[in-house]
């Protein structure tokens, strides 16, 4: 029998049962990609799947595919596991130094690539095919964000326009394709030092993120902001709470509270891995 012990996360938020859930996977090394899809899968939660303690080594997976950051599975892993300040955890996207204060605790981003603006035309193409024409501010800038997987961002009129927005998933899924991306991330400022948003990343099998730390230190970086406070999702039952901070020669550090709400353990057979039953990857 191979056992996987569980952890189950509510990220950005210090109430359970809301922010963004995720999972955390112990013992998963020896495992390779399609496996570890296949357990994230199983749970159906975007997932860190835990491959060494010395030091800290992830892989992340949606229900659907691998990826290669995910901010609220940090910030669940650093929870549940309880990493020390100023510990480090190894990524696919590099290293990332963690930082705790009681409940709340984050990672620093140690660099990302520059947001890359898109021209009027092909903006409002995107923002047309994906159903944000309306609700999109005219002339205002789209940007491709490295995350660093690329993520579509687009300013709406304003934060009843992001909280109100209905998407069609197949819809979105086809214009963030069109664009070379994985997500789509919609803000709009929400008083000083605040942002609304709100991310959809259908392909990845997650018709809605209910809190994405990644896209929200590169759209800190994309809007020259030093520090953001951003709320997201509050009208789908799960509101989350997140802070960016930008350091100048320090990267972005990412920070929000989380709930360790279950824990449990997958058993499987022994060998269940290499057989050619093993769900999506």
């Amino acid at each position: 029998m191979a056992t996987y012990p569980y952890t189950l996360v509510d990220a950005f938020t210090d109430r359970p049962l809301s922010g963004n859930p995720a999972a955390v996977i112990e013992g998963c090394a020896g495992l390779d990609g399609r496996a570890m899809c296949a357990l994230a899968a199983e749970l159906r939660l975007e997932s860190a799947c835990v491959l060494g303690t010395a030091p800290w080594t992830l892989r992340f997976f949606a229900p659907a595919s691998e990826i290669p950051l995910c901010g609220h599975a940090t910030v669940a892993t650093i929870a549940s596991l309880d990493i020390r300040d100023g510990g480090r955890v190894e990524t696919p996207a590099g290293s990332l130094y963690v930082w705790r204060d009681g409940v709340r605790v984050g990672f620093r981003l140690p660099g990302l690539p520059a947001a890359t603006p898109l021209g009027e035309a092909e903006a409002a193409g995107l923002a047309s095919r994906a159903g944000l024409g309306e609700a999109r501010l005219p002339g205002s800038v789209v940007w491709r964000l490295q995350t660093p997987a690329p993520m579509l961002a687009v300013r709406l009129r304003g934060a009843a326009a992001v909280d109100a927005l209905r998407p069609q998933s197949a819809v979105v899924a086809a214009a963030i394709a069109s664009a070379g991306c994985i997500a789509l991330v919609v803000f709009a400022p929400d008083g000083p030092g605040r942002l609304c948003q709100r991310v959809f990343a259908p392909a990845l099998g997650l018709e809605e993120d209910y809190a994405t730390g990644s896209a929200s230190a590169a759209l800190c970086l994309a809007l020259g902001a030093g520090r953001l406070q951003i709320r997201q999702r509050d009208g789908g039952g799960r509101p989350s709470r997140l802070e960016v901070e930008a350091v100048e020669g320090d990267g972005v550090w990412v920070r929000g509270a989380a709930v360790v709400v279950g824990r449990g353990r997958l058993e499987l057979p022994a060998g269940w891995d290499r057989t050619e039953q093993r769900g999506a990857g």
